[in-house]
């Protein structure tokens, strides 16, 4: 049976929400999913400037399992927070199509980031499951910073490296994101607002690593891989 799709936040605050948690139930819990061997945590900041963002990773997430089609079974968890206080979660997917589904029912709405409570989810999720990677996607941060980096630390210690993929060049937030790659063994990626194709790129090279590790990128020999080959914890 599928595993109900969890929430950080006190209520629901709108239909789209429900609608939301009602397909994400729906989404039976295959044996390849309740199996994969690659799983792969995929964030994305849905506070209001993030739409055009958001639409641009519906377009690409096929990405991530064409990245990873030779690898075995993967499954993905998509997760997003935004407005007052709404943290959601997925169940484990693995096919395109079921992810895509999910995503095309969120919409973005206003609201401050919340990525320390992101990372307390990925850090349950790994301490009751392997997890390659919690791959995110934002573009700004806005809250404490101690506490946020602690959390990061922790997921060095259960071996869930982040890799921030930051839209544009602010610069309080790409502090921070470069911290949070360090201390949890990732690596921090700006890209051009609004820019799909170096997304695409990014997103790319950050399965690669994920299901493959350095030595698939490596392989891949691309400036993208070497790129986050650079930033990488050399025994990773």
């Amino acid at each position: 049976m599928a595993r109900p799709l969890t929430s950080a936040a006190s209520s629901a605050t709108s239909g789209e929400v429900d609608t939301f948690l009602s397909a994400a139930k729906k989404l039976p819990q295959t044996t390849a999913q309740a199996k994969a061997t690659h799983r792969i945590m995929f964030a994305l900041d849905a506070t209001a400037s993030r739409q055009p963002t958001w639409d641009i990773a519906c377009a690409l997430h096929a990405e991530i399992f064409l990245a990873a089609r030779d690898v075995g079974e993967v499954a993905v968890q998509l997760l997003f927070y935004r407005g007052l206080g709404e943290l959601k979660k997925s169940p484990w997917v693995s096919s395109r199509q079921r992810l895509l589904e999910l995503m095309q029912r969120v919409s973005c709405t206003g609201g401050l980031t919340q990525i320390g409570r992101l990372l307390r989810e990925a850090a349950r999720e790994a301490s009751a499951h392997p997890v390659k990677a919690l791959i995110f996607v934002g573009d700004c941060f806005e809250e404490a910073e101690d506490e946020v980096l602690r959390l990061a630390g922790q997921l060095r210690l259960l071996n869930l490296p982040v890799i921030l993929l930051q839209e544009g060049i602010d610069a309080e937030a790409s502090s921070v994101f470069a911290k949070i790659a360090k201390l949890s063994g990732g690596a921090h990626l700006p890209f051009a607002s609004g820019s799909a194709e170096h997304l695409r790129r990014l997103l790319g090279a950050a399965v690669n690593f994920a299901v493959g590790g350095r030595e698939r990128l490596l392989r891949q020999d691309t400036s993208t891989a070497r790129q986050l080959l650079g930033q990488l914890p050399g025994d990773g």
